[in-house]
């Protein structure tokens, strides 16, 4: 069970992570390829409303971790819930 809840441990830690890159190449770039487009063979990510153009390559790599982040909080949740299950049998287990 304890090894259970270290990998419960890095699930959230990993979904931590891959948040804070998320947030700050999201600010670096200008936006998220989801909320952003493509027109007439131009690529913008887009946050608040603001548009900022960026190449075909940025334009995927920050799709792909825009889904990433979805998936890694997931897992951080389950990861979550296995800790939270580990330290409550723990707790009723030295009662």
């Amino acid at each position: 069970m304890k090894a259970l809840a270290r990998i419960g441990a890095v699930l959230v830690i990993i979904g931590i992570l891959n948040f804070i890159a998320f947030a700050i190449i999201t600010g670096c770039i200008g936006g998220s390829a989801l909320n952003g487009r493509v027109d007439q063979g131009k690529y913008f990510v887009s946050e608040h409303g603001k548009d900022t153009e960026v190449t075909e390559a940025v334009f995927f790599y920050s799709r792909a971790h825009s889904i990433s982040v979805f998936v890694t909080h997931g897992l951080a949740f389950v990861g979550f819930i296995i800790c939270w299950g580990y330290s409550a049998s723990k707790a009723k287990n030295t009662s």
